[in-house]
């Protein structure tokens, strides 16, 4: 009698085995992979979503001549920001709120407002909020930066009525001497793309520092500069704050004192150009725009004056750069940011002994 093979029988149901066991290994060897060898990196993924690190700018060090006098310091400057999930869920009370901004901070409440008053290229407050809404509801965005004092205090005084909005604090530069050491000091400017992969492994946050471009705020950047701290917060999906984590203090910068004398610096620059303009006037005709004046301690080699003519005024550098200030001096054939005293060539000659 001749045996009938049932469907699951024999070779059939030797071959099902196999591919069952095998199924189940490669299921095996995959999770395997995905929780001991891949595990740590889809950990990072996950820790970067759920995580928010946030820089602590680190107080920049001053600057003061021999005698104590200032010549570079920290400011408060004053941003309005507005959290889009923190605003009321009624559309006119929104309104309100972007109209009552608007009048204080001078930034066009909406798209509509801001082409009919002509001003094409500037962002609406709404459109600021809208974008920052898509992508972090309880993430801040700024409206306004640099704003005045007495704006500030008012938004704060009238938070009960501004659902939403708050006022950070941020530092920015001041130059009481303004141009009298302008050559000398330098100035602070925003980091720019060549140098943000080198500073960012510092510890720099191109968002958020500034950098020495010119004298001792480039010269001494490092100590000037401190080191940053940080802060970490776990957040939801739509960026509101759960707890904080994490938290590291800021080291603020050195400050430094200077041999320069501001009394002779100042004597020595208002001598400098009454001597260009005495020149001038006497031979009738223009002989000279420029000139150097250094002063110098011959017993220590100490520089107690360095004035270098024409120069320009860092104090208008000092919270954001002056575009149009700034692409003046650069496209004046005189180059008043170059300091003519350590940065131009000169053929020797007798030097003025005292």
């Amino acid at each position: 009698m001749n045996r009938v093979l049932l469907p699951f029988q024999g070779w059939r149901l030797h071959f099902f085995r196999g591919a069952v066991v095998a199924m189940l290994i490669v299921m095996v060897l995959r999770t395997w992979q995905l929780q001991f060898i891949q595990g740590a990196s889809f950990r990072a993924d996950a820790d970067e979503n759920r995580f928010q690190t946030l820089p602590l700018a680190a107080p920049r060090g001053k600057i003061y001549d021999r005698n104590g006098q200032p010549l570079a310091l920290n400011d408060a400057a004053f941003l309005v920001t507005v959290t889009p999930a923190l605003l009321p869920d009624d559309l006119d009370d929104v309104l309100q709120i972007y109209n009552r901004l608007s009048a204080l901070v001078d930034v066009p409440a909406t798209r509509a407002i801001a082409d009919a008053s002509g001003r094409v290229d500037e962002i609406s407050i709404d459109e600021k909020v809208r974008e920052g809404e898509g992508i972090a509801p309880f993430r801040a965005v700024v409206i306004a930066s640099d704003v005045d004092e007495n704006v500030a205090r008012e938004i704060l005084e009238s938070r009960q009525s501004l659902p939403g909005v708050a006022v950070e604090v941020r530092s920015v530069r001041r130059y009481p001497s303004g141009e009298k050491t302008s050559q000398i000091i330098g100035y602070l400017g925003p980091i720019s793309q060549e140098q943000a992969l080198e500073l960012i492994e510092l510890g720099y946050d191109p968002a958020y520092d500034r950098v020495g471009y010119a004298g001792i705020e480039a010269y001494f950047e490092t100590e000037l500069k401190g080191i940053n701290g940080s802060e970490t917060t776990e957040i939801d999906v739509a960026g509101q704050p759960l707890r904080l984590v994490d938290r590291t203090a800021p080291e603020p910068g050195v400050s430094i004192q200077l041999t320069i004398d501001l009394e002779l610096q100042e004597a020595a620059q208002r001598f400098l150009v009454e001597g260009i303009n005495q020149l001038n006037a006497r031979e009738r005709r223009l002989v000279s725009q420029s000139g150097v004046v250094i002063a110098m301690n011959p017993k220590t080699g100490e520089i107690l004056a360095m004035v270098s003519w024409p120069t320009y005024d860092n104090s208008r550098f000092a919270r954001s750069i002056d575009a149009e200030y700034y692409f003046g001096l650069a496209e004046n054939p005189l180059t008043p940011l170059v300091n003519h005293a350590i940065g131009s060539l000169y053929p020797p000659g007798s030097v003025w002994k005292m």
